[in-house]
């Protein structure tokens, strides 16, 4: 029975360190993580920083950037005679390009972190389409020469763009025909700019006239800066929070080049993280934003479904419906510029020349079908032509990423030289930006992290079932051991005073 009283004294001092475990241990072993996750921002020494700030080295992640190019091989009839659908296109690509980032001049100031971004992209040929090269030619719509024909219609009376236009193609020699609304440049032009002689002349007959000139160069559609001594002079400061004092707050944007405010139509303010990573303990109800820069807006980001990436569980998030609705469906896009069919975000006043260029999921993918109606040879792809983030919910960091858009071109009539092109908006290339965690961070996070997460879930479980199992256990054997033990104990005694010899007195 003393060793029954004992196991049942030990299982229930057993049972109550795993009911204090159950309910301690899942908040301690979170508080390391958050810990850990901010030394892995914050300290310089660690891995998680050292690709953050450059993942240039060799074993870094890779991110890639491909381009799907559409090449109008035949719109004579579409410019001329407006014949829609437009059959004479076709996709070539996909381009993909390695993308750079380093960020320099790092600065952190209580729970901020100030710094300049160097971005650079290299043509990789294992990973783009079989026997492509960015010296590829592509025919186009020609932006900067739609972009400044709109601005001037919206300017000026249409008499005296006539005249400009007339003087332009007698000077350079060109005819005002489809070869104009449509140019012929190379991959590599498109992508990270080139002039053009007929924005050039442009530009002279406005500045002639004491009108503000157009920029004869045209920026690209993906810059590419040489230098860190170039990205020191062109840009601007980013700051991101590091969540030291606010977890969910993680490298969310504070300001992008300098400005915390967005130039819109009323003051739009900079926030959102760039789509690497979020708050820790990611859950699916929650709502989680990703600064675009290309759009200069934070995109809102939900629950899209349950994935996995190489048996690392995952939450995929995906961009919500506001990001591409019109204004009549969701009014605070009236600030963008979204008076159209729902389906492409406006972002003709945040471009060099403003031209009215817009951005779509690829292939209009749940946009209006006034859009895809004019392309029926590109229909949709849901599993291709959908933004998914695949987060690990536990450090809320990004493992896979696959971001996708197409950018667009709006084109109008114009009376006297293109009277019968239609209203219609041309797809110009679409853009796969994707990146993914390496083998050997997948074997290091299994090993640590996903450790770490099965004691936060299984802990209680163990704690508040296990613990008070073995109570009642313990209580139960006391119950039975206890009386038990007394009893004896009483037999004991009564034995003892049966068996204690009488004394006689010598006297008797």
């Amino acid at each position: 029975s003393r060793c029954v009283i004992a196991v049942g004294v030990a299982a229930c001092l057993l049972g109550i360190a795993l009911v204090v475990i159950g309910a301690m241990g899942p908040p301690a072993v979170n508080d390391v993580l958050h810990e850990k996750l901010l030394e892995e921002v914050l300290l310089s020494e660690s891995e998680g920083f050292k690709i953050w700030q450059n993942n240039t080295w060799d074993d870094a992640p890779p991110h890639w950037k491909t381009f799907t190019f559409y090449n109008y091989t035949s719109v004579r009839d579409f410019v001329e005679h407006g014949t829609t659908p437009v059959l004479g296109v076709e996709e070539v690509g996909p381009y993909a390009f390695r993308k750079y980032v380093v960020r320099f001049n790092r600065l952190v100031v209580n729970d901020s972190i100030y710094f300049q971004e160097y971005e650079y992209y290299k043509f990789d040929p294992e990973h783009s389409a079989p026997g492509v090269s960015p010296d590829d030619i592509i025919i186009s719509p020609n932006v900067p020469f739609i972009g400044a024909l709109d601005v001037m219609s919206h300017q000026f009376a249409s008499h005296f763009v006539d005249q400009v236009l007339e003087r332009i193609m007698a000077e350079v020699g060109i005819r005002m025909d489809h070869e104009v609304v449509f140019w012929n440049k190379t991959v590599h032009q498109l992508l990270f700019g080139c002039e053009d002689r007929l924005m050039a002349q442009l530009s002279k007959l406005l500045d002639l006239a004491h009108l503000p000139p157009v920029d004869p160069f045209f920026a690209g559609f993906n810059p590419n800066m040489t230098s860190l001594v170039e990205a020191a002079e062109k840009t601007k400061y980013n700051s991101v929070n590091t969540g030291l004092y606010q977890e969910s707050k993680l490298l969310q944007f504070q300001q992008y080049q300098g400005e915390k405010n967005m130039n819109w139509a009323w003051p739009y303010p900079v926030g959102g993280t760039n789509g690497e990573q979020f708050g820790p303990n990611h859950k699916r109800s929650d709502v989680v934003y990703a600064w675009v820069a290309e759009l200069q807006r934070n995109v809102e980001m939900v629950y899209y479904r349950d994935s996995e990436y190489e048996g690392i569980p995952t939450i995929s998030v995906t961009n919500s419906d506001k990001l591409y609705a019109s204004a009549e469906e969701y009014p605070p896009n009236a600030q963008f510029y979204q008076f159209g069919p729902t389906g492409v975000a406006n972002i003709t006043s945040i471009q060099p020349g403003n031209p009215p260029l817009f951005v779509s999921n690829p292939h209009f993918y749940m946009a209006d079908p006034v859009y895809a109606t004019n392309f029926p040879q590109f229909p949709p792809d849901p599993a291709k032509d959908t933004i998914e983030l695949q987060i690990e919910p536990a450090l809320g960091t990004v493992i896979r990423a696959h971001k996708v858009s197409q950018v667009n071109i709006q084109i109008v009539p114009v009376p006297k030289y293109f009277p019968k092109i239609p209203h219609i908006m041309c797809p110009i290339v679409w853009i796969e930006e994707s990146g993914h965690m390496t083998a050997d961070q997948v074997h290091q996070f299994k090993s640590q992290a996903m450790v770490a997460e099965a004691i936060i879930e299984d802990t209680p479980y163990v704690g508040f079932i296990a613990g008070p199992l073995l109570i009642l256990a313990g209580i139960a054997a006391l119950v039975w051991a206890i009386p038990k033990h007394l009893a004896l104990r009483r037999e004991s005694k009564a034995t003892e005073v049966e068996e204690e010899p009488i004394l006689v007195s010598a006297e008797a």
